[in-house]
């Protein structure tokens, strides 16, 4: 029995140390063309591809180059990025383990340029991990992190221009250092693996759900009107309102009574409402539940958009 423990416990260590996982980065043009690329591997942390690349349409990015600092001569005479393509491809194929510092957008580079990145991958964003470690205490709100300068600086890792910062291989260890010490708080210094990207992701998930969920949260109000009523919606309390009901999801609210007192507007596209009793008795007994995707779709109309929409989910 012990023997057996023994093995597997072998194993497991011999798994983490020995999985193929890279950390990457990547600058661009304006327009979102690649300019430079670099690859490390973890835990060895060396870096095992770097390349610039000559955009194929963009001549100047003025923008951009104030981050990172590649001029169009230093590009001029690079490959472009498709001659580079199936060297990328195969170390993106070997790797279990993708990291990088708001590494959606890293990612989406990569397949805008013809990269193929499975769905099934597992993917590790640093930023993520900072947010649940670091986040609340911020007082930022959800998925609204700062760059990696600044939280790699706000845990005590030197992130200056002197130390060319913004260049792809500088951003891409330093992505690597910032994560090494958030995991000494998360998982108290255990060995990388694929669980602990895992637990990662389940955790920050839940806390997108939560926050997404309390957002939705609200009160949806009456205030009178002369002969009609006004609909108001808040996330808190609204003061001097005639009636209020608390709903799971505010903006499903008001535009579900939007549309059932659609007959009622005192004018088109008005926000007056005249409405008999059974009216308010049914607004009394509103209730609903929270969709995550009712509720953005909702949300985006605004103000006006919303006392007149006439699609349904």
């Amino acid at each position: 029995m012990i023997r057996i423990i023994y093995i597997c416990l072998i194993y497991f260590v011999n798994f983490a140390v020995n999985m193929n996982a890279i950390c990457f980065d990547i600058e661009a043009t304006d327009n979102g063309e690649m300019l430079e690329l670099s690859v490390y591997a973890y835990p060895a942390k060396n870096e095992i591809y770097h390349s610039y690349y000559k955009p194929p349409r963009a001549r100047r990015w003025p923008i951009s180059e104030k981050v990172h600092h590649i001029t169009p001569a230093m590009v001029a005479d690079k490959p472009l990025f498709k001659a580079e393509r199936r060297r990328v491809q195969q170390i993106v194929d070997a790797a279990d383990i993708l990291i990088g510092f708001s590494v959606d957008n890293d990612i989406k580079y990569l397949k805008d340029n013809g990269i193929s990145i499975a769905d099934s991958k597992r993917v590790l964003d640093v930023r993520n991990l900072y947010e649940l470690i670091h986040g609340k205490s911020l007082g930022v709100p959800f998925g609204n992190m700062p760059g990696l300068g600044v939280c790699a600086e706000n845990i005590g890792i030197p992130f200056t221009e002197e130390a060319g910062a913004h260049s792809a291989g500088n951003d891409t260890l330093k992505t690597l250092d910032v994560m090494d010490l958030l995991l000494t708080t998360f998982n108290g210094g255990r060995v990388f693996s694929a669980e602990t990207v895992d637990e990662v992701n389940r955790l920050y998930d839940e806390a997108r759900e939560e926050y997404l969920r309390e957002s939705a949260r609200g009160y949806i109000s009456l205030v009178k009107c002369g002969d009609c009523y006004r609909m108001k919606n808040n996330r808190e309390p609204r003061d001097r309102a005639d009636y209020s009901i608390e709903v799971a999801s505010r903006y499903i609210a008001e535009h579900e009574l939007r549309e059932r007192f659609a007959k009622r507007q005192k004018t088109k596209d008005s926000d007056l409402y005249r409405l008999t009793a059974d009216d308010i008795k049914f607004f009394q007994a509103y209730t609903n539940e929270y969709d995550e995707v009712k509720e953005r779709l909702y949300k985006m109309y605004g103000n006006d958009g919303r006392n007149s929409l006439s699609f349904h989910l």
